[in-house]
């Protein structure tokens, strides 16, 4: 998980600086369904006010969408399979779109299908290597 979180951090600030598509929002959407634990909230908090430093946002707006859209990823943890790649595309699809209308990004399709992408590959990595990448 802490290799996870340093991948995310570089993430983060790449995407703050240079490009807008909803990276970090797919890789801790990610690390909740593989891992399920509430360390993951934490780092979304984190990430966000670096995230919003970088970009040059109001700060605290980030890790406030982070912490609700992870918040439901748990509360849904209960109702229906979330360690799925189907639940991981859609969950990623929807939350890169309003995401995007949130923030004001352009090209709101456009970047949820890349963050799908992103997500999907980024869970089957973590699937298949996660007790090797896995620090106890």
């Amino acid at each position: 998980m802490i290799i996870s979180a340093i991948v995310l951090l570089f993430f983060s600030i790449v995407e703050g600086s240079i490009i807008t598509i909803p990276i970090c929002l797919s890789l801790l959407l990610v690390m909740m369904v593989v891992y399920k634990k509430y360390e993951v909230l934490i780092i979304g908090f984190l990430i966000g006010f670096i995230l919003d430093s970088t970009s040059v946002r109001q700060l605290g707006s980030t890790s406030l969408y982070f912490l609700v859209f992870l918040g439901l990823v748990l509360l849904y943890q209960r109702k229906f399979e979330i360690n799925s790649i189907y639940f991981v595309g859609l969950a990623s699809f929807f939350g890169g779109l309003l995401y995007a209308i949130v923030f004001n990004y352009n090209f709101l399709v456009l970047q949820s299908i890349i963050s799908v992408v992103i997500a999907i590959l980024f869970y089957v990595i973590l699937t298949k290597f996660k007790d090797t990448i896995a620090l106890r």
